[in-house]
């Protein structure tokens, strides 16, 4: 591991910044965003398929389900829970409910079966939902 770490943005945990990328075994490249935020990123990849590439951040690059986060939104507002309850019920952060009601974020299949459940519906609901407000 190496000895830096990173503070991460939504939850504030601190993790140590993985030394080189396991795909090509090169060193990883750290710089400082327009924000001012660290960003992590590999040679082998060039900058531009990095920008293009508009995939939605989390624990790991998923596909995400068109339309799946306007479903969680519109179940949890027919249900009555603010954001803050729901992200409770499903042992998550707000922010990570934010995200994904806003397709900024795919879940992780764990946190999908938790969101549904806390909103009283099998995740296929809201699958069916999701394709039924893209259609």
């Amino acid at each position: 591991m190496s000895g830096e770490t990173i503070k991460c943005g939504d939850c504030g945990i601190e993790t140590y910044l993985p030394a080189k990328c396991d795909v090509c075994g090169k060193p990883f490249v750290v710089t400082t965003g327009s924000a001012g935020e660290l960003r992590v990123s590999c040679p082998h990849v060039p900058e531009a398929v990095k920008l293009a590439a508009k995939k939605p951040q989390g624990e790991s690059s998923r596909d995400m389900v068109p339309g799946f986060g306007a479903a969680v939104r519109a179940r949890r507002v027919k249900s009555g829970l603010s954001m803050h309850a729901l992200a409770e019920k499903a042992d998550t952060h707000q922010t990570t409910v934010s995200k994904i009601e806003n397709e900024q974020r795919a879940p992780s299949l764990a946190l999908a079966l938790k969101l549904a459940a806390a909103l009283g519906v099998g995740i296929d609901t809201i699958v069916k939902d999701a394709r039924e407000l893209t259609e």
